[in-house]
């Protein structure tokens, strides 16, 4: 290892350029320890800034709707039917949807993470919080299952008591 001199205007080392090889880290693991985060630039993800709320509706009367046509199927031995009823109960999983509070927009619950209208993507540039901090999208879905689940078994019930 070779003494570096400093130089008379103050600096340490020579003139020499160091080149730095593709794909190698230009951080120094000792001083830059943790990263920094620029002033006036967006914290975390956008789910802490979102202010969404989960809506089951078109599920709900979906799986009633399949639960009915597999009764009706199961009654008057329509194998047809049937599919139709067991492919309507897989489909009703995909149409949960969630709701903006602050847009209005309504959409599917898988693309709810990537929602980011202008009040969200405002809130996450400035570090802002939202001012409801209410429960997420997976509380919200475990809440609603809790709900309907039994409303559910009750219309089932009901559906299938009848003559």
């Amino acid at each position: 290892m070779e003494w570096i001199e400093p130089r008379d205007d103050g600096y340490w080392g020579d003139d020499r350029v160091v080149e730095r090889e593709p794909g190698q880290d230009t951080s120094d693991r000792i001083l830059d320890w943790q990263p920094r985060r620029l002033a006036g630039f967006g914290a975390g993800s956008l789910a802490e800034h979102q202010r969404l709320v989960v809506n089951p509706l078109l599920t709900f009367v979906t799986c009633v709707a399949a639960a009915e046509l597999v009764r009706a199927s199961l009654h008057s031995r329509h194998f047809p039917w049937f599919v139709t009823g067991v492919a309507l109960f897989l489909l009703a999983f995909f149409l949960l949807q969630f709701h903006c509070l602050d847009c209005g927009r309504t959409g599917w619950i898988w693309q709810a993470r990537r929602h980011a209208c202008p009040a969200v993507r405002g809130r996450w540039w400035k570090g802002e919080f939202r001012l409801f901090r209410g429960p997420g999208l997976t509380t919200q879905l475990v809440l609603w299952t809790y709900l309907l689940g039994p409303a559910f078994f009750l219309v089932l019930v009901w559906l299938w008591t009848r003559p």
